[in-house]
């Protein structure tokens, strides 16, 4: 697989599905869930930008798998998909912070 960059680091206020760079960030995002659900490593993505908008995009990533869990695993209504949902937007909130995007999935 050849290694795609995307890069973190340029900033954009609105989340457009259109725009290359977008959409490569989504692809990123929705290629590692997929890894992410089957227990397989992350693909071969290489992701650009800061230590912190590094460290928030992996920690966005990783609560949005815990939030898609509990629904599978919970339903909608139940009180600890809520909670993880809450844990999610304060996740997606830092990212947004941390790099000017909004979150791919979700929002």
């Amino acid at each position: 697989m050849e290694e795609q960059a995307v890069d973190l680091s340029e900033n954009f206020d609105i989340f457009d599905m259109f725009s290359p760079r977008q959409r490569g960030i989504a692809q990123v995002v929705v290629a590692s869930l997929k890894a992410l659900f089957a227990g397989r490593s992350l693909p071969g993505y290489k992701v650009k930008g800061s230590p912190a908008q590094i460290n928030s995009f992996l920690d966005t990533l990783v609560k949005e798998k815990r939030y898609m869990a509990s629904v599978m695993d919970n339903g909608l209504n139940n009180p600890q998909t809520y909670r993880q949902k809450a844990i999610l937007d304060t996740a997606t909130k830092n990212f947004h912070r941390q790099t000017g995007l909004k979150w791919p999935i979700g929002q």
